[in-house]
C-alpha cells in the first residue's frame, strides 16, 4: 500500500467497511429465522425419537445444510435493501473521522 495513491487506499478501506456493514446486516436479519428454525428442529428431533424414525447421518446433514442455505438465501434477499455501497461507506468513514 505504500506505493498506492490515497484514492486507491480510501477505496479499499471503503470496500472493507461496506463488506463488514453488509455482513452485519445479514447476520442481524438471519438471527431470528435461525433461532426459530432451531426450535422447530429440536421439536422435530423429539418427535422423530418418540416415533422411532431413524434417519441416516448423511441424510440428516443434507437436510440441515439445505435448510440453512435456503434460510440464508431468503434472508440475503430481504437484507440486501439495507446494504451499503462503497460510496456510502466513504461517507461513513469521513463522518467517523470528523472530516469535511
Amino acid at each position: 500500500m505504500a506505493g498506492e495513491s490515497s484514492e486507491v487506499q480510501w477505496q479499499a478501506r471503503a470496500r472493507v467497511t461496506a463488506r463488514r456493514f453488509n455482513t452485519a446486516w445479514l447476520f442481524e436479519k438471519l438471527s431470528l429465522p435461525l433461532l426459530l428454525t432451531g426450535l422447530l428442529g429440536a421439536g422435530a428431533i423429539v418427535f422423530a425419537r418418540r416415533e422411532a424414525i431413524a434417519l441416516s447421518l448423511p441424510l440428516s446433514l443434507l437436510i440441515i445444510g439445505s435448510i440453512i442455505a435456503l434460510l440464508t438465501l431468503i434472508t440475503w434477499l430481504f437484507a440486501r435493501r439495507h446494504f451499503t455501497t462503497t460510496s456510502k461507506a466513504l461517507v461513513r468513514l469521513e463522518d467517523e473521522m470528523g472530516m469535511n
